[in-house]
């Protein structure tokens, strides 16, 4: 008698610990992954690797998914804020609609990148100035890289 209830003491013993290590992985990560996976498109191919809570509110790590052509496109760097729903995948910037500060933030990038090409530019008159769509993505990873360095790292 005493034997049978060590051992069903020792066996929900180990399964609230088995719960407790894996509630992130089944309740909280799914949450947060689903939410990512949907902006994919083929959502039900999202891998996901490196994922870690910063601070409660941020989600950070790396998801893999497939292209229109079937591909899978390589990681990519995600930032996710679960209170302020915000995220940022790295190599396009902050997805959805654009938040004034984001904004100033991207338009602030530019200007650094237009003053850096003008004291170029006086030492050396034949380096090309980006258009205007490149000088825009050059800055949107840039703001992506200083918010992953704040937040992620």
């Amino acid at each position: 008698m005493t034997k049978t209830l060590i051992s069903a003491a020792l066996a929900i013993a180990a399964l609230s610990l088995t719960l407790w290590f894996k509630y992130d992985d089944w309740f909280v990560y799914r949450s947060a992954r689903l939410s990512l996976s949907s902006l994919m498109k083929d959502p039900s191919s999202a891998q996901f690797r490196n994922e870690r809570f910063i601070d409660y509110d941020w989600y950070c790590g790396e998801i893999n998914a497939k292209n229109g052509m079937g591909a899978y496109t390589g990681y990519k760097r995600f930032i996710s804020g679960r209170l302020s729903k915000v995220i940022y995948l790295e190599g396009t910037g902050m997805i959805g609609k654009e938040s004034t500060d984001e904004f100033i933030l991207v338009l602030a990038k530019k200007v650094d990148y237009l003053e850096s090409f003008n004291a170029k530019k006086g030492l050396a008159p034949e380096i090309a100035l980006l258009s205007e769509s490149e000088q825009y993505e050059q800055a949107r990873v840039a703001v992506f890289e200083d918010h992953w360095k704040k937040i992620c790292n």
